[in-house]
């Protein structure tokens, strides 16, 4: 199930904070319009500073790079979130679930699906070649942040992992719903 905003398309959010000389241009919404990538990420105006919308951890990084180059140490960045929302049908939280597919070396399969349990992945599909493996399933966003990094520290390898939002289902019980989980 989809929210009806086109935003909610975007479940990943993240505070943006200019400072300085960066203050002015940052409120030209031409501009920001122009950095963003819809299909990706949105950058939007909100208060003083702006909001990444993004589609999944790589796209929020795509749009950090993106206000890094264009104003420099003079934009800081808050901690990114999983957006939920309340389905007034339902009077349910909802929270994103992800599409995903890991491409990892072969010889590291065991470490890549390890991690994907641990983080209560519904593993859907395991493809193995000679020198690959590609993994494929679904995994509540708030699980999958940081994955890719935990990956790399496990094989000390990159994985490849794409993402994206499936659909919107109610939270689940456990811990805070839709609470999302926090990194840096």
């Amino acid at each position: 199930m989809f929210a009806d905003e086109l935003l909610d398309r975007l479940p990943l959010r993240q505070c943006v904070t200019p400072s300085g000389e960066a203050v002015v241009p940052f409120a030209e919404r031409k501009l920001l319009d122009w950095l963003s990538r819809p299909a990706q990420f949105q950058i939007t105006r909100y208060g003083e500073g702006g909001q990444i919308h993004a589609a999944s951890e790589a796209a929020l990084g795509e749009a950090q790079a993106l206000l890094r180059e264009a104003y420099g140490e003079l934009i800081s960045f808050g901690q990114p979130v999983v957006h939920t929302w309340v389905c007034p049908r339902e009077e349910q939280l909802m929270e994103p679930i992800m599409q995903v597919r890991v491409e990892a070396p072969r010889a590291h399969v065991l470490p890549v699906l390890g991690e994907l349990k641990e983080r209560n992945a519904d593993l859907q599909e395991v493809e193995l070649e000679p020198d690959r493996a590609v993994l494929r399933g679904e995994i509540r966003l708030a699980e999958l942040l940081g994955y890719e990094r935990a990956v790399e520290g496990l094989t000390g390898e990159p994985a490849h992992v794409v993402s994206r939002l499936a659909r919107y289902q109610p939270a689940s019980s456990g811990g805070m719903p839709g609470a999302g989980r926090w990194y840096s």
